[in-house]
């Protein structure tokens, strides 16, 4: 399984910048998030390919109060 770094994301209520990947899983690219003690949480969003991904990425951790940075292969 390909695994893809998107980005980071934080929030007034997080400590600690947490990374965004996308995971090639069977039948499309599952998003997921991991914080800095490596603890994986799984989200809903799938897409088809890794570029997809990263658009669902954006379209919804892309606002102030998430604070999107992509990383530097996105």
């Amino acid at each position: 399984m390909a695994k893809e770094l998107i980005g980071t994301i934080k929030t007034p209520q997080m400590e600690e910048r947490t990374e965004v990947w996308a995971e090639e899983q069977a039948d499309c690219w599952r998003i997921f998030l991991l914080d800095p003690d490596e603890n994986r949480q799984d989200t809903e969003h799938c897409a088809k390919s890794a570029v997809e991904a990263l658009v669902l990425a954006c379209n919804i951790w892309g606002t102030e109060e998430w604070d999107l940075r992509l990383a530097d292969e996105g």
